[in-house]
Formats: structure tokens, sequence, C-alpha cells
């Protein structure tokens, strides 16, 4: 079994190649994010398992409840010839599952693929907190330890705004280019 993160501007594919889309740039290991409270951060974990045998997916943290974490399995829309995740299906942890996903056909994968949203609420203490996503399969455990580094920062009260979101070929790095850009310079 694996265990890979990448940021939430890499998205991976069902075959646990990064979608066409999102190859800019190398992509860098996230083992120490530093993060702003009342706020949210978001990675995608790749899972990798023995074809057909089960594995449970879970997401620790120590000391424990300190984020309010919200686990979502992508879902994938062909485009192209190629997959890309374009839903998301809120699961609970620990979370049941195989390769191949017997609910959804999707001939030849080999990874599971998931968003983890994770909220720091704002009365949350300036420090350093263990998070760490976890797969076992058949009592075998692998691992990705993350130091979280919560900064003094605390990102004030707002509105939320909708926007606009990416259509599915685009790169998932628009998804924030577009509010960025009305920010700057005032227009949609």
């Amino acid at each position: 079994q694996s265990i890979q993160v990448y940021s939430e501007f890499r998205r991976v594919n069902p075959y646990g190649e990064i979608v066409p889309q999102d190859r800019g740039g190398r992509p860098r290991a996230i083992l120490s994010p530093l993060v702003v409270r009342n706020a949210h951060f978001t990675f995608h974990v790749v899972v990798g398992a023995p074809r057909g045998q089960h594995f449970y997916l879970y997401v620790g943290t120590n000391p424990k409840d300190v984020f309010k974490i919200t686990v979502y399995k992508e879902m994938f829309r062909r485009r192209k010839n190629v997959s890309v995740p374009d839903r998301l299906l809120p699961v609970t942890v620990p979370y049941l599952s195989q390769i191949p996903d017997p609910h959804y056909d999707i001939p030849g994968q080999k990874v599971e693929c998931f968003l983890i949203d994770v909220f720091v609420p704002a009365d949350v203490p300036a420090e350093r907190v263990k998070l760490e996503p976890q797969v076992n399969v058949d009592g075998r455990w692998a691992l990705y330890p993350m130091e979280v580094r919560i900064a003094e920062l605390t990102v004030p009260r707002h509105r939320m705004r909708r926007a606009k979101l990416p259509r599915v070929g685009e790169p998932a790095i628009a998804s924030v280019m577009g509010p960025l850009h009305r920010y700057l310079c005032g227009r949609a």
C-alpha cells in the first residue's frame, strides 16, 4: 500500500498520474504547511493498495480535535480521453474501500483519490500540530506525517461570495485566479 500527498493544485487521475492541466512546474512535498486561523487549507491524498484488497483511510491529529476535518472522495469525469477529478463525495473516516472501486467502473484504476479539507478555527493557539493521513491494509500501515504550523494571523470574519468555477479542462489553479483577478483589478 502507499499514500501520497499533493497540493490542492495537483489533481491526480485514477491511474496515479497528475492530470495534464496541472503538470506545470515541479511538485513539492507537503510536510510542514504554514496555515492561518479562521481559514481552510486543502490537499489531495492518493492511496494505492493491492487490487481487490480492502483498505482503510484515516486522518489523525495530535493533539486531537484541533481542526475540523472533512474528507471527500474524488469522482472522475472523462474528457478527451483524460480522467479528471470533477466531483467530491463526502465520506466518513475511517473510510473502507478497495481498488478498483466496485461502485464506479474505472477500467485499469490503480489508485483512489481524496481531497482533505482542514478548517483551522479562529481560537486555536499558534502552535505546531501533527496531522497524519494513514492507510491500513490487512494490518500494515502507510503514513504521511505532516507538522502543521499554525500562524498568529487570523483571517477576519468575512461574507462568503460565490465565484465561477473553472471548466473541467482548465488547470486547478484557475479556481484561484478568477477571484484574485477580481480582487486585484476590481472586476470579474
